[in-house]
């Protein structure tokens, strides 16, 4: 049983920790979003998302230098003021609470999908958010050791996968090397920049890893994995269904996964990823319902932010219920993407120019 815990986790438990967390977007509805307008080439759109957050993220990580042992939250506080840090704190949860809600709905569209047609979907939406929160209730400590554990299952069998579906593999399909064309590609890769905004968001965690440089190292390492990782996968998608078969399809890791076979004697291999892709999924959720209940707290200036967990996981579920079918969530959530993604570029400049005045002004 895992045991609660509120220490701060180390560098190898963080990068684990993003990995599985931002990592886990290549699995989702994510692909078939950036599908609809990157067309062939949509899988240079996660390298470019996570170019266009560098100058922010860079800009952040020199002011929380020069704030020693401040997270986003302070940061909030020092440019804007008790109240003015507040407001921005809880509209930064607000929009974290829809995106991961909408997020999760996702999930268990999925899941009903792919594995459990015949079961309802709030039972599928219950069980998650519930293993959610018996994670995120033990604490950031606890998450990060639960990720390092998981997280070399998880690279091997997504490595496996590649492997048993290469026979198939045609990268002629990912021609033309531009597919809509150069200007389209950045404009996609900056609109959908939220794909990499926990590089902006997990700066509310500073307090709680070890110290700032193994933040920075964790980061560096964990996000850059990230985007080579989706892109890379993306592009294993595209060369195995082509385009625009690969834009059509739902779920395109799940339909990877069916795909898969050992040679010619073992297929049907499916279950054995769905296993692995469902823990992910609860750690996955576990980290931004924490973030959540720890947001919100520290923009009110509460101490204790533990007993909040339970009502921010009964308020995703309640939320992500909402939406009728994956069709309406899908929308919704590509608008959330876009109006999040300028709000995550933006803040760490506001932020220094607010410090900056204030400095000023003394």
């Amino acid at each position: 049983m895992l045991s609660r815990s509120n220490g701060k986790t180390g560098t190898r438990e963080y990068t684990a920790l993003l990995l599985l967390t931002v990592g886990l977007k290549l699995s989702d509805t994510t692909p078939s979003l950036l599908f609809k307008s990157g067309q062939v080439a949509a899988w240079v759109v996660p390298l470019l998302a996570f170019a266009a957050m560098l100058a922010p993220f860079l800009l952040l990580l020199a002011m929380l230098k020069a704030h020693p042992g401040k997270g986003l939250v302070d940061l909030l506080v020092l440019a804007a003021g008790r109240w003015g840090g507040m407001l921005i704190g809880l509209v930064l949860c607000l929009v974290t609470l829809v995106s991961t809600a909408l997020s999760s709905r996702t999930y268990i569209d999925i899941i009903n999908t792919m594995g459990y047609q015949r079961t309802p979907i709030f039972a599928l939406y219950l069980m998650l958010m519930a293993a959610v929160f018996y994670i995120a209730n033990r604490g950031f400590e606890t998450i990060g050791r639960t990720a390092w554990i998981v997280v070399p299952y998880i690279e091997v069998f997504l490595a496996l996968l590649v492997v048993f579906v290469w026979y198939d593999v045609e990268w002629l399909h990912l021609l033309p090397a531009a597919g809509p064309g150069l200007p389209v590609l950045l404009r996609e890769g900056a609109s959908h920049g939220s794909i990499f905004g926990e590089m902006i968001l997990f700066a509310a965690f500073v307090p709680l890893v070890r110290n700032l440089r193994a933040f920075k190292a964790a980061s560096w390492v964990g996000y850059g994995a990230c985007a080579v990782k989706i892109a890379g996968m993306m592009a294993v998608f595209v060369a195995v269904y082509d385009y625009p078969p690969a834009e059509n399809m739902a779920f395109p890791f799940q339909q990877l996964t069916r795909a898969a076979s050992i040679g010619q004697i073992i297929s049907h291999v499916e279950s054995v990823f769905f296993a692995f892709w469902i823990i992910t999924t609860v750690i996955h959720f576990a980290v931004y319902v924490y973030l959540l209940a720890f947001l919100f707290a520290r923009s009110l200036g509460l101490d204790a932010f533990e007993p909040l967990i339970l009502p921010f996981t009964g308020l995703t579920l309640l939320i992500g219920m909402m939406p009728e079918n994956i069709s309406r969530v899908n929308e919704l959530l590509d608008t959330t993407l876009h109006v999040s993604s300028f709000m995550f570029f933006l803040l760490p400049f506001v932020l220094w120019g607010m410090i900056r005045l204030r400095r000023l002004a003394q």
